[in-house]
């Protein structure tokens, strides 16, 4: 090893040519990099769950959808001029870019009986004047509608919504953007030509723009500001331009290695993905500022440039080694999680933080070696802070060492509080407009959160059976009861409302008729009536074996959308035949089950890699004891941080689960080093456990506190973003490496002082004096 130092301290130009030569190879990968915000690649292809969504969607139509929301400033719909906007709004929204349907209360189709004639026609007849006694029509018909109320129109008639399905083309990443592009200009025509009226757009298409745009703002704006607090406090920590400027290039050349290596064996770039960056710069930051503050301390001890150096990388090499294998092997159990951008995140930070540590090592010195030696101001005052915190850490150890222990335990058992939860369009603040029209879509219109219930009959035309329409009837009508269930549609009740119809209006008729050859009549007759885009291929399949219940969920956690659908699976197996049963599937309820699935993995990602880690430290320090007590200040920064989080928000998603694992890279770097510095302290220099102490108070203590301060610094103003899993994955991270330090200073060190009371090496003032002022 030590052979392998001098190399790096004496042949720096060819470090460095060795090291630009595997950058840019690796690098070149990103000439075919490629981007896919769809969503849907959380899920494995051959997931259960996932299958069973296609399965419904291929049997009826998929679940991509714009929504225009209408706000008239008069609160009321059903006036002459809000209704021929409704009108004209609906009739152009089929010129979208793929539409294939346009629902709206416009042209809901209203079925009316003339003698033995079904009539079926638009609720806002373009050819009917709209008198008021024909406005009172529509308004009684469309304030009584099951189909319409919750759905198309408020229940009191204040607000109303078109509905336009897009059949998507994942393969084209421009076509979401041409969609939109076309329905805004559409929002912005209408709005001047109805100026009382306000239009919003939300739906799943309007939010794949606003995923693109959150990605664009990351980029353009948070990234940036966070990178500029970098450098401030890497500026104020170590005090010179070139160490700043040499700790940001390790940063930019490991994400690029990490990137490249990655783009180099295909895997396409996710919004999951582009967290990688952010956990890759933690070790990047850790290991530079390691090095070079060790540097600096040799120069100011009077060591020539190459000695500093080289002593620097003696005491550092391993702990940094450590620091980084351990955090790639944390990452590297993320390959036991459910969802693939997972996956391929936890080997891209892998790659990344092992080259954080090869730059760290290698071109770092290297570039260090050939530049002109800076002159590095003397910090004896920061020096005098960490022996004045060292000196009260030893003096008060006990009461130091209860106190922490009460506060710490308290709060990690607050983890307790909090509760999965993933509602994803909030995972946009109200600066995006697709979450201000969910916003108010969801308090004055309908709901947001959609399960399908694909009620199968066991046999072809087997929906006309009226056994299985009284079935599904039963499940609709049971499922509207639920609580939190704000619309329910399903064919059955257009059967019903044709029975009434064909009855002569007559209102106890609403029912299922007992005849199969009713049944198959009302829907011949109803279907062929049925103008061309506005079919029942969204209800019924296309053997008639199958109907599709759509039922809309207010507002509920993800939680309670899992518990729903198991209520909801449960009726129909305990109340309908077996080839009735089915079971729910829907977006939000796969994205609230991955979460769950994702934070268990983390958990057991994270608890092997913490054995790992003290084992590796058992061998690396050869001692049993350091690496035990090791797992206390590595477990307990993350549970203490999950406990202020359940405590303050209560809530944790996808984007919060990986922080234990993402931060565990700084934990553990926190407790190598410190106790690197002290071993070194008792075993080379047989100074006592107080000295040894104070000795790693000062020769690590400031970088521990830098690297702390940097990265704080760096995830805090990512907790501004306007895109909630990284404006959560901030701040929590942000809490658990300050949490780290605390744990490391005042409540790790308090132990070693304990366990180590008896180990007194009598070593002499004098040399303790010289060792500890360096």
């Amino acid at each position: 090893m030590n052979r392998f130092q001098a190399f790096i301290v004496d042949h720096p130009w060819r470090c460095i040519f060795f090291t630009v030569c595997y950058v840019s190879f690796a690098a070149f990968g990103l000439t075919d990099a490629s981007m896919n915000n769809d969503s849907r690649l959380f899920f494995e292809p051959d997931d259960p769950d996932f299958m069973h969504l296609k399965s419904v969607e291929a049997q009826f139509t998929e679940d991509d959808n714009v929504v225009m929301v209408i706000d008239p400033a008069n609160k009321d719909m059903f006036t002459v001029s809000n209704l021929t906007l409704l009108r004209e709004l609906t009739e152009a929204a089929w010129e979208a870019p793929k539409s294939m349907r346009v629902d709206s209360l416009a042209n809901f189709q209203n079925t009316e009986v003339n003698g033995d004639e079904l009539n079926v026609s638009s609720l806002v007849d373009e050819d009917t004047e709209l008198t008021p006694e024909y406005i009172a029509k529509i308004k009684h018909i469309a304030l009584n509608d099951p189909n319409l109320v919750y759905n198309l129109v408020s229940d009191t008639g204040h607000a109303a919504a078109v509905n336009i399905s897009i059949l998507l083309d994942r393969s084209d990443t421009q076509e979401v953007k041409r969609i939109m592009m076309h329905l805004e200009a559409l929002r912005d025509r209408m709005a001047a030509k109805y100026p009382d009226v306000s239009i919003m757009i939300s739906g799943t298409v309007a939010f794949k723009q606003a995923q693109d745009m959150a990605t664009q703002r990351e980029l353009s704006t948070t990234s940036i500001y966070g990178l500029c607090a970098i450098l401030i406090c890497l500026y104020i920590m170590l005090r010179s331009v070139a160490s700043v400027l040499l700790t940001v290039m390790v940063i930019i050349l490991s994400n690029l290695t990490a990137m490249g290596i990655t783009s180099w064996l295909g895997v396409q770039f996710s919004p999951t993905l582009g967290l990688a960056p952010a956990m890759i710069l933690t070790l990047a930051v850790a290991d530079s500022i390691h090095i070079l503050m060790g540097h600096q301390q040799g120069v100011r001890r009077g060591l020539s440039k190459r000695d500093a150096m080289y002593e620097s990388l003696r005491v550092n090499m391993q702990p940094v080694f450590l620091t980084s294998a351990t955090t790639a092997v944390g990452f590297l159990f993320l390959n036991s999680s459910e969802s693939p951008p997972f996956r391929e995140m936890g080997n891209m930070v892998s790659l990344g933080v092992l080259m954080a540590w090869t730059l760290s090592v290698i071109f770092l010195p290297a570039m260090v070696m050939v530049l002109p030696q800076a002159k590095y101001k003397d910090k004896a005052k920061n020096h005098a802070m960490m022996e004045v915190l060292a000196d009260w850490v030893i003096t008060k150890r006990k009461p130091i060492f209860v106190f922490t222990s009460i506060v710490f335990t308290m709060l990690a058992l607050c983890s307790s509080k909090n509760e999965f939860n993933d509602v994803w369009f909030k995972y946009y603040d109200r600066s995006f407009e697709a979450r201000r029209a969910t916003d108010f879509m969801v308090e004055n219109l309908s709901g947001f959160h959609r399960l399908q219930f694909a009620i199968p009959s066991g046999s072809s035309q087997g929906i006309m059976e009226p056994e299985y329409m009284q079935g599904v009837d039963s499940f609709v009508t049971w499922a509207r009861k639920q609580h939190n269930v704000l619309f329910v549609s399903s064919f059955s009740d257009t059967i019903k409302r044709l029975n009434r119809d064909m009855n002569g209006g007559d209102k106890t008729a609403y029912d299922i008729p007992g005849q199969r050859e009713l049944v198959s009549q009302y829907m011949l007759m109803y279907e062929l009536s049925l103008p061309i885009g506005l079919g029942l291929e969204n209800q019924v399949d296309f053997d008639r074996s199958t109907t599709r219940v759509n039922i809309m969920l207010g507002h509920v956690s993800s939680q309670e959308i899992a518990a729903f659908e198991i209520e909801a699976t449960q009726w129909l197996a305990a109340n309908l035949p077996k080839p009735m049963h089915g079971r729910g599937a829907g977006f939000d309820l796969l994205l609230g089950n991955l979460s769950i699935s994702n934070m268990k993995g983390m958990i057991m990602g994270t608890t092997l890699a913490l054995v790992v880690v003290s084992l590796l430290l058992i061998v690396a320090l050869r001692s049993v004891k350091y690496g035990l007590l090791s797992m206390l200040p590595n477990l307990f920064p993350a549970a203490i941080a999950f406990g202020v989080w359940g405590l303050w928000v209560g809530s944790i998603g996808l984007a919060v689960s990986v922080v234990s694992c993402m931060t565990l890279g700084i934990v553990v770097d926190n407790t190598v080093h410190f106790l690197s510095k002290y071993i070194r302290a008792k075993k080379e220099s047989q100074l006592s456990t107080e000295d040894a102490t104070r000795y790693a108070f000062k020769t690590v203590g400031s970088a521990l506190v830098a690297t702390t301060l940097v990265l704080a610094a760096n995830f805090g103003v990512m907790a501004s973003s306007h895109f909630y899993p990284n404006a959560s994955m901030g701040l929590l991270t942000a809490i658990t490496v300050i949490i780290a330090l605390l744990v490391n200073f005042f409540f790790f060190v308090p132990i070693l002082l304990f366990v180590d009371n008896d180990d007194d090496s009598g070593s002499s003032d004098a040399v303790i004096a010289d060792i500890v002022r360096g």
